[in-house]
């Protein structure tokens, strides 16, 4: 790599870490042995042996290779967050010129590997569902960043559960994940209402209007006897009891012909209708959900 021989150079010769002459070459050998793995594009085998070199001597070189590890085996994140940090490392004024070399190349890779990171933002339907993405909680309708690759998102409602596998590429930002939970089938369907009370209405009714004809007809036959014994408009004085009851019975048809007449009409809407009452109720609310 251009920075470890020069790295090598400015090991040796600093007077920190000539004090310390074997960690110096431990360090420095599992330099090279990690830039062996860099070039044969062992990027896991070269992170731990970079990382095990920094760990004796720390140098912002070493970090950016663990940035550039991580990179190219696709784990952006981890490889942002080490650039920002190589970035905001404070160096020293007669800092080595590779680190300095290393800490500007920190920042360029950080804006390259930020615009490569692809997020997903998801949506779900009831939206009272629990979301997760790889199994860490989420929320819907935000954007969440995530490493290249497979991710495998869920939704958990009421012990039911939906789930995608969703495959992504660098730089597929905001992508739009949809989950909805199937119809509910054992939820209750909604039941007709009992013929029960339409039909007593609608008794009540017949009977209303067979009483209606019986007192009207008993009450015209009262009016025709008595008409019969009128002269120019004066009736028998012993007719006024069979008149005081044909007017009785007149009433009592007019009353059971509009009583019988309402209930009749009011129990046929009734059969037709069926309403559901409560129950009905009760499904209509849960359908809003």
């Amino acid at each position: 790599m251009k920075y470890l021989l020069a790295l090598a150079l400015v090991l040796l010769v600093s007077p920190l870490f000539a004090q310390k002459s074997a960690s110096t070459d431990e360090a420095l050998r599992r330099a090279y042995e990690a830039d062996e793995l860099f070039a044969a594009s062992k990027w896991n085998e070269a992170y731990e042996k970079f990382a095990s070199a920094e760990a004796i001597a720390h140098s912002p070189v070493f970090v950016v290779f663990m940035g550039h590890c991580r990179r190219n085996a696709g784990r952006l994140l981890e490889a942002e967050e080490i650039y920002q940090r190589v970035a905001d490392e404070t160096l020293a004024d007669n800092a080595p010129t590779p680190f300095r070399d290393a800490q500007r190349e920190a920042e360029r890779e950080l804006s390259a590997v930020r615009a490569k990171i692809p997020s997903i933002v998801v949506s779900v339907s009831p939206p009272d569902a629990a979301i997760t993405i790889d199994d860490k909680p989420a929320t819907a309708g935000k954007a969440v960043r995530l490493d290249p690759g497979s991710h495998v998102v869920e939704a958990v409602r009421r012990r039911k559960n939906v789930r995608k596998t969703v495959s992504l590429r660098e730089g597929m930002q905001d992508f739009q994940v949809e989950l909805e939970f199937p119809a509910d089938k054992s939820a209750p369907k909604e039941e007709e209402g009992s013929l029960a009370p339409g039909i007593a209405l609608l008794v009540i009714g017949g009977a209303g209007l067979v009483l209606g004809a019986i007192t009207g007809g008993i009450a015209l036959g009262l009016s025709n006897e008595i008409k019969t014994g009128c002269i120019d408009d004066h009736c028998l004085v012993s007719d006024a009891e069979k008149l005081d009851t044909a007017k009785l019975l007149a009433v009592i048809s007019t009353v059971g012909f509009a009583v019988g007449g309402a209930a009749a009409v009011t129990g046929t809407i009734l059969v037709i209708v069926r309403p559901g009452g409560e129950s009905s109720a009760m499904i209509g609310v849960r359908g809003r959900f």
